[in-house]
C-alpha cells in the first residue's frame, strides 16, 4: 500500500507542477509596445494659481490619459496628494487631444491646455491663471 500511495502522491505533485507552469506562462509579461502620444501628456503637474491681485495658492494637477485621445484631470488645492494637498475639494476636468502633443480640457469655468511638460490654466476670457510644470516623483 505504501508504494501505491507514494505513486499517487508523485502523480499529484506532477499535476501541480504542470498547472503552476501553465499559470506562469499565462501571466508572463507582455512585450513592451511603443507608447502613443497620449502617454507623454499624462502625469502630474504642480505650480501656483493666481486668484486675484497678489493672491496665489499652490495647486497640483493629475492628467489621466483614457485612450483614443480622451483625457481627464483632477486639480488639488495646496499641491499634489502627499505633497501639499490640503484635503480640500477637488476639481475634475474632461477633454480630448486637439493636435498632436496638445490636449484641451474644460470644467469649472476653466480651460486647461496640456502639453508634454506644461499645463496652462485659463479662465473663460482666456486669461492665464496658472502655468504648471510636469512633476516627476522619485522614491
Amino acid at each position: 500500500m505504501t508504494l501505491a500511495r507514494s505513486l499517487s502522491f508523485a502523480c499529484f505533485l506532477g499535476l501541480l507542477t504542470q498547472s503552476a507552469n501553465a499559470a506562469d506562462t499565462k501571466s508572463a509579461a507582455q512585450p513592451a509596445t511603443r507608447p502613443d502620444s497620449d502617454f507623454y501628456l499624462q502625469g502630474e503637474y504642480a505650480g501656483t494659481i493666481f486668484q486675484g491681485e497678489k493672491i496665489s495658492q499652490a495647486i497640483g494637477l493629475q492628467v489621466i490619459a483614457r485612450g483614443n485621445g480622451k483625457f481627464e484631470a483632477v486639480e488639488y488645492e495646496g499641491g499634489l496628494p502627499g505633497n501639499g494637498w490640503n484635503l480640500g475639494p477637488r476639481r475634475n476636468y474632461a477633454g480630448a487631444k486637439i493636435a498632436d502633443g496638445i490636449a484641451e480640457l474644460t470644467g469649472h469655468g476653466r480651460r486647461l491646455v496640456v502639453r508634454s511638460r506644461v499645463v496652462l490654466i485659463q479662465d473663460e476670457s482666456g486669461t492665464v491663471l496658472a502655468r504648471l510644470l510636469k512633476y516627476l516623483r522619485r522614491s
